[in-house]
């Protein structure tokens, strides 16, 4: 992790009458790797093939995924399948589609999807059941850059 601490100051001034002087302190975290690990047990990193985050539960959460341990060069198990939209089982009633078909105006916030892939040593496995471009295909994961 790099750190990263600024002091910014500045004066408020009506005419020539100082409003006070204003000193603090923002400070920055900026973590980078391939995945973001959360204290609570949770790993979240950037999917480029449905261009949206995923987050996996790690051992000792409900429904977890086994990790190597290596944030640079990440393998999971089993594979990871995240569906939205009516692409999730049980869905009733309308979906994104029909949503984003009905209200063309409005920038879609949401697709039905299916993103399903596995993650071995540092690269993302597209299945052949993606609904993305990435379908298919193999890709090294990016450095993901959070703010924290």
């Amino acid at each position: 992790m790099i750190g990263k601490t600024g002091i910014k100051s500045y004066n408020k001034y009506i005419g020539d009458i100082p409003l006070g002087i204003s000193l603090f302190t923002i400070e920055r975290r900026i973590t980078m790797a391939k995945i973001l690990v959360y204290s609570d047990g949770m790993i979240e990193y950037p999917c480029p093939g449905c261009k949206d985050l995923h987050v996996l539960n790690m051992p000792g959460l409900a429904h977890h995924w086994e990790w190597n341990g290596d944030k640079d060069c990440p393998t999971f198990s089993p594979s990871i399948l995240v569906r939205s939209g009516h692409y999730v089982p049980g869905h009733k009633g309308e979906c994104w589609c029909k949503f984003n078909a009905n209200n063309p105006d409005e920038k879609p916030d949401f697709e039905c999807s299916i993103c399903h892939s596995f993650i071995r040593n540092g690269k993302i496995e597209f299945l052949n059941d993606c609904t993305h471009e990435l379908k298919g295909k193999t890709v090294k994961m990016e450095d993901y850059y959070k703010e924290t």
